[in-house]
């Protein structure tokens, strides 16, 4: 008896896993909520998928989860062909209370196919029996969309997003683009700020409604949503921002998220560009300043880096503070958190142009109002280093090393020094004698 229940309970929890993959499938690629897909559908019980004796293990235990996926996967892919092989393969597997999510796929299909008639009449069919099928409810105003039928695709979409509004975040991004194109400013504004609810750190939508209200001539909401789009994900915005063309007073504020973003995501000639753009734009922020320096800094243009760098270090800590950041070690892969600011990379660029005199100066500066920074006592190594205070440089080292260990410039600075004694020398903040 026990092992009985014990077997029960184990295609019990086989039942539930399985029931669990693909409710997540849906959700995640197909934009089924999984509590509504399966959980709520009173028909669907164990006792529909059985529960005990080798041949009763169920219809479920056979789905082929991989293929019905992979199916999803080529429908992406619009390799449509080997999509509807791969769903007519796993169809027979698929215990009734299901079987719709197998004809709403090969409905699908139909649409990507380009035969919006079969498709409708597809949709429709799984309506008729699934009133709550609302992916197949999205379907219909998928279709509204491709046949310039505005008004009947929000009827459909809006019933589809009522039912689950938790779908993926092109069934509000493409109807809304699609009507955009064609004029429907205000259809697509409400397509969108549906989706807005669901995903309120979109930069897709935002920028579509930055898009609708430019097309409704209120430049002063399109120009709230471009710069919340830019600041949520700016290299990835920055492309089409322009696209926009809204007027520079109302752009300018957007230049400088867009410059910082790009700048943190390497893009540093794009980054440097949208600086200067908000500078000659008449944008008066000193950090924008700041960034410009930093910028150039990361090209490799230390000369021209120099003047932002050196005037925005006269503002720190009062008016521009640090920046903390992730950056790469020499590997390539390893990342190490540091802090730095103008004075830091200011060092830093006098370093690289060779004049480590001024470099130690302004690291030694920075180490003065922030002891703690890794980088500041990295710099100041190298910069003594160079000036052949071997001791000081292997203070600072060590220093460095300290206070993150294995940091790898500060490891490789060290072990650069080689074979010099540097065991009994005077560890103070003394200055030597180049």
């Amino acid at each position: 008896m026990k092992k009985t229940n014990d077997h029960d309970s184990m295609v019990r929890r086989q039942t539930l896993r399985r029931l669990a993959t693909l409710a997540f499938f849906c959700w995640s690629v197909l934009g089924f909520a999984p509590v509504h897909a399966l959980v709520r559908a009173p028909q669907l019980t164990l006792s529909d998928f059985g529960q005990a004796g080798p041949s009763r293990v169920g219809a479920l235990r056979q789905i082929s989860f991989t293929t019905y996926a992979e199916g999803w996967s080529m429908i992406m892919l619009n390799k449509l062909d080997e999509a509807e092989r791969l769903m007519l393969s796993t169809e027979p597997d698929v215990p009734l209370p299901l079987s719709w999510l197998i004809e709403d796929a090969l409905a699908w299909i139909k649409f990507y196919r380009g035969d919006l008639v079969a498709g409708e009449a597809a949709f429709q069919d799984i309506l008729a029996r699934h009133p709550d099928a609302y992916l197949s409810r999205k379907g219909l105003g998928f279709i509204a969309v491709e046949r310039g039928d505005y008004a009947q695709a929000l009827e459909h979409l809006r019933a589809s997003f009522r039912q689950n509004p938790y779908q993926l975040l092109t069934s509000y991004t493409l109807p809304g683009l699609k009507m955009i194109e064609e004029g429907e400013f205000a259809r697509a504004l409400e397509s969108l700020e549906l989706g807005l609810w669901v995903y309120p750190l979109s930069s897709d939508i935002t920028f579509l409604m930055a898009r609708a209200h430019i097309g409704l001539g209120d430049i002063e909401r399109a120009a709230e949503y471009a710069m919340e789009s830019a600041n949520l994900a700016p290299a990835y915005i920055d492309a089409a921002f322009d696209v926009l063309g809204l007027p520079v007073e109302y752009a300018v504020d957007a230049y400088t998220a867009l410059a910082w973003g790009l700048m943190f995501a390497g893009e540093n000639q794009r980054s440097f560009e949208r600086f200067q753009q908000y500078i000659d734009a008449g944008g008066d922020d000193p950090n924008a300043v700041r960034g410009r320096g930093f910028a150039l800094f990361r090209l490799g243009r230390y000369e021209e880096a120099l003047p932002d760098l050196a005037s925005s270090a006269l503002l720190e800590p009062a008016e521009l503070g640090p920046i903390t950041e992730e950056i790469f070690g020499p590997d390539g892969e390893s990342m190490w958190e540091v802090r730095y600011n103008a004075t830091t990379t200011l060092a830093w660029a006098y370093y690289f142009s060779q004049d480590s005199k001024a470099a130690a100066q302004h690291f030694e500066k920075a180490i003065s109002d922030n002891p703690e920074w890794v980088d500041a006592h990295t710099g100041l190594g190298y910069a003594l280093q160079q000036l052949g205070r071997l001791q000081g440089a292997a203070r600072e080292y060590r220093t460095a090393l300290q206070l993150m260990p294995n940091y790898p410039y500060a490891r490789a600075g060290l072990d650069s020094l080689g074979d010099v004694d540097l065991s009994n020398g005077e560890w103070s903040n003394e200055k030597e004698q180049p």
